[in-house]
């Protein structure tokens, strides 16, 4: 008896041992798989980024232009505002003047190729001009959309815009801005007013869409963030359907308000955002 109850008692003690092996590889493995988790929807928005103006044609969401496309097109802009969290105006511009603000803005060029990314990302048919799709007129920006040719070292293209950035030149982090358009329409038309981070690549500098409207819906607008595990067609996103009218026949107002743990979107005098995402106490990010 006594032998036996020695072997039950290694066999239980090894058992014991097993048991504590295993738990640690799981625990070690729900750690890894946890942290990997975090990571990839991780909180990008505390950083600067930089704006960008623009009207593609084409591309996976809006789709392409067909026979009821009708060019050229112009996104109109008002003004845009910057507003820190105190709300006191730290950068503005009203296009008040006869030229487009260099110490502003410049312009991308092409269509994406020498950026390493043809159609810019998303099989877009544009050609972004070096600034003749954009002037002011009336003190307001206008960006014109064209169907007319232009070819590069990388081929062919049917239609010209503008892309605007301030990179290198204005940025933000934290506050409000806001933006008074109005936007083109058609089939494959699609306006934007969105902002990159300056601290990394895409999407792990993340990325925030605060107007984008695809061109057969003009009364609907989205608001969109992108970053680590939730990029493209994962991105967080939202709509806003207007009750009345569309947002390509009259001037709206485009706002984001940015604090360091949230972002929220509105239109107009709206007092809710149409659209708001938070930070969790994990770092990740959240609809609300």
């Amino acid at each position: 008896m006594t032998g036996y109850s020695s072997k039950l008692k290694m066999f239980y003690f090894i058992l014991l041992i097993m048991i504590i092996f295993l738990a640690s590889i799981g625990i070690s493995q729900r750690f890894s798989w946890n942290k990997a988790l975090a990571e990839q929807g991780r909180w990008v928005f505390n950083h600067e980024f930089y704006l960008i103006i623009n009207t593609a044609v084409g591309g996976h969401w809006p789709g392409y232009p067909d026979e009821t496309t009708e060019f050229p097109q112009e996104m109109l802009v008002d003004y845009i505002r910057m507003y820190n969290l105190e709300d006191e105006l730290i950068w503005s511009d009203e296009f008040e003047g006869a030229e487009i603000n260099r110490d502003f803005w410049s312009f991308e060029v092409g269509n994406g190729h020498a950026q390493g990314i043809p159609g810019w990302g998303n099989a877009e048919l544009q050609y972004y001009t070096a600034g003749e799709n954009a002037r002011i007129k009336n003190d307001k920006l206008v960006i014109d959309i064209k169907e007319e040719n232009r070819t590069d070292q990388y081929g062919e293209y049917n239609y010209t815009s503008t892309r605007m950035v301030t990179r290198n030149n204005v940025h933000m982090k934290y506050g409000r801005i806001e933006i008074k358009a109005k936007l083109p329409e058609g089939q494959g038309i699609w306006p934007a007013f969105w902002m990159l981070g300056t601290k990394a690549g895409w999407p792990d500098g993340g990325e925030i869409d605060i107007m984008e409207l695809l061109g057969h819906r003009p009364s609907e607008v989205h608001g969109t963030v992108h970053g680590p595990g939730y990029s493209g067609g994962h991105g967080i996103s939202n709509n806003y359907i207007l009750k009345e009218g569309s947002f390509t026949g009259q001037f709206n107002i485009f706002i984001l308000e940015w604090e360091e743990d949230k972002l929220r979107w509105y239109i107009n005098e709206e007092k809710e955002p149409f659209h708001e995402v938070q930070k969790t106490e994990q770092g990740t990010v959240i609809k609300r």
